[in-house]
């Protein structure tokens, strides 16, 4: 019974003890908090008086002597700590101390004794961290590299060497930063960015002498070769990059490498990675896709749709959808509007998500070649799933057939249904149309059937008689884009353009000026693929005319080549 008593008081007292130095450490940070550091050190002082041992206390007497500037008073402090109970967090406090007194030989000595009585990667890194602090960079490298060789890793510390090393060591700094990209997959992302910054500040030479002698180094690590064909897309080297990223185990970089040289209208080389990438991938839909992409391009549109084709039977989901998307695309190309049909039709019989957008092409055939009684018929069949769709594409067949009083009821059906809807400018644009147009309406609307059973020099001739016939007539501005319509849906880019400017020049008040000026970025844009060009005709639209209904097209369109 004695022993339980004796025992409990014991532990009553010491927790007694440790309730009081909890308290009196809690009543000094709210002191810290209110700035009333002289009264905080009065009482850390105390404390510590009463809980020599207890390192809480010594931490908040440090921070309140150091707030306060008290150097001299802390060494005293700290220096009779260590002689009562000798430990390296003595030693270090001291060290710093020191340094921020002004004294670095005496800090150095201190700091060199925390060090022999505690050697690990924590203790060299804080040591480092204080010179780095008191700007002794190179007194802060040599803590890192006795750490190395102390624990026997080179890479250690790569990264705080690569910080401190870069204004004063560029070479070592690369060294360092490669080190890193090496041994930490998880610093990579900063290693790229920081080489790149590089780039950009005139050190190509530099960074690419750095990679590839560790390269000579480390045995052609594959890893290496993945940094240095990232370092070299940078600079445009693609093709240099291919070499570099087969020599690689990530086949994933021959991916992404293919996917910038088609972004790049660099189709031939796109090509080569991805058929280095179908060589170890041999059933992906998306490589087999994007190589598609490539050679319709490059107009070797057969080639292309047997890779779509190919794509289309290997996968299934999303990527099957994208592959029967493109063979449909390739065949309305090409004038194949049965094989197009065929196309859509397997993704509406076979993949539900994408069977109503399928549908809704499979009736813009119909309405291409003119067989306006099958398209209304399935345009009845699809009609609970998309009515603003639907009616817009009624509103066209009778466009199309002259029935302008029908087709005007469509279209308000549109504005009415989905005023916000992406069919309503479209919409806007056919009643604008049919308010102004007089009894030439009728032969405008055949030439643009014309255009869509793709018939591009009947539907040329016939929106230039219409012109002669009056080119001041209301219809006349809509003839010209027409023109210039057709012979790009034909593939003639520059009598397109120059169509397009006719229309600007000749009827500059037509609302079809900021389209007609949109269609000019995007054939230099998409077509003679020349991108700055691209921009400035962009850039045009939303200069000339900053309110038209396709200015935030345009602006995305902008944003996408930034």
């Amino acid at each position: 019974m004695r022993n339980v008593v004796f025992m409990l008081t014991t532990l009553l007292f010491f927790a007694s003890i440790a309730l009081g130095q909890t308290d009196g450490l809690r009543r000094g940070n709210q002191l810290e908090r209110q700035e009333r550091l002289e009264e905080a050190l009065e009482l850390y002082t105390a404390l510590h008086r009463q809980y020599p041992h207890d390192m809480r206390v010594f931490e908040a007497l440090k921070r309140t002597c150091f707030r306060l500037k008290r150097y001299d008073e802390f060494i005293v402090l700290a220096e009779q700590a260590h002689e009562r109970t000798p430990q390296p967090e003595y030693l270090f406090a001291l060290g710093e101390a020191n340094l921020r007194k002004g004294e670095p030989h005496t800090a150095s000595t201190w700091l060199d004794q925390f060090l022999k009585n505690d050697r690990t990667e924590i203790s060299y890194h804080r040591v480092a961290s204080v010179y780095t602090s008191a700007n002794m960079v190179a007194d802060a490298v040599e803590v890192y590299d006795e750490g190395r060789r102390t624990l026997g890793d080179d890479a250690l510390f790569a990264k705080e060497m690569a910080l401190l090393t870069r204004s004063s060591d560029p070479e070592r700094f690369l060294r360092e930063s490669i080190a890193l990209y090496r041994t930490n997959p998880e610093e990579r992302v900063w290693v790229e960015r920081t080489l790149k910054e590089e780039l950009r500040a005139g050190n190509q030479t530099a960074v690419l002498d750095a990679i590839e002698s560790a390269m000579r180094s480390y045995q052609d690590e594959p890893e290496l070769r993945i940094l240095l064909g990232d370092i070299l897309v940078e600079l445009d080297e693609y093709e240099a990059a291919l070499d570099a990223y087969r020599g690689s185990e990530e086949a994933s970089a021959l991916l992404w490498l293919a996917k910038e040289c088609e972004e790049e209208s660099k189709f031939e080389l796109a090509i080569q990675a991805y058929r280095d990438y179908c060589a170890k991938n041999p059933n992906s839909a998306e490589a087999h896709i994007g190589m598609g992409n490539c050679y319709w391009a490059i107009g070797n549109l057969t080639e292309a749709e047997n890779l779509y084709e190919r794509a289309a039977n290997s996968a299934s989901g999303e990527d099957a959808v994208r592959a029967l998307s493109c063979l449909a695309d390739i065949r309305l190309s090409r004038g194949d509007l049965g094989g197009a049909r065929t196309s859509f039709s397997r993704i509406r019989d076979n993949y539900p998500i994408a069977a109503a957008e399928a549908t809704f092409r499979i009736i813009e055939t119909y309405v291409a070649e003119g067989d306006f009684d099958e398209a209304t018929k399935q345009i009845e069949d699809i009609l609970p799933v998309d009515p603003t769709r639907a009616h817009y594409l009624l509103g066209e067949i009778h466009y199309y057939r002259a029935d302008f009083e029908k087709a005007e009821e469509y279209y308000e059906m549109v504005i009415e249904g989905d005023p916000d809807g992406m069919w309503v400018n479209d919409s806007l644009e056919r009643l604008a149309l049919l308010g102004v147009a007089d009894d030439r309406l009728r032969t405008y609307a055949h030439a643009e059937a014309l255009l869509l059973q793709r018939k591009y020099d009947m539907s040329i001739e016939t929106a230039k008689n219409l012109l002669k016939q009056d080119p001041s007539a209301a219809i006349s501005p809509h003839a010209l884009f027409l023109i210039a319509h057709a012979y790009e849906e034909k593939g003639e880019h520059a009598m397109a353009v120059a169509g397009y400017r006719d229309v600007i020049a000749n009827y500059p008040e037509s609302r079809l000026c900021p389209h007609a000026q949109y269609r000019i970025g995007l054939l230099y844009l998409n077509q003679m693929r020349d991108i700055k060009k691209a921009r400035t005709e962009l850039e045009t639209v939303l200069f000339r005319y900053p309110e038209s209904v396709i200015a935030e097209k345009v602006r995305n369109e902008l944003r996408s080549l930034e």
